[in-house]
């Protein structure tokens, strides 16, 4: 099972051509060290970062919305 596995990986490794192979170490390197957040925020349209709820929250416009059971006597 190993010889089969080490033929396997030779022949993997024979059909990565150069272009490929650099584009795969640049996508290993940004996995081993990722790009800080906010340069990755940064990059982003500002269309993208209103949308996105992990950036901008959903604001409540209205106060009386938060505690419906709160009410002034």
């Amino acid at each position: 099972m190993n010889e089969e596995t080490a033929s396997k990986d030779a022949t993997q490794n024979e059909e990565i051509d150069p272009a490929t192979a650099k584009r795969l170490e640049v996508f290993k390197e940004n996995i081993k060290h990722p790009p800080a957040m906010i340069d990755t925020l940064e990059e982003l349209s500002p269309a993208e970062l209103l949308s996105n709820p992990a950036v901008a929250p959903e604001m409540v416009d209205d106060m009386r919305d938060i505690r419906g059971d709160l009410t002034r006597d």
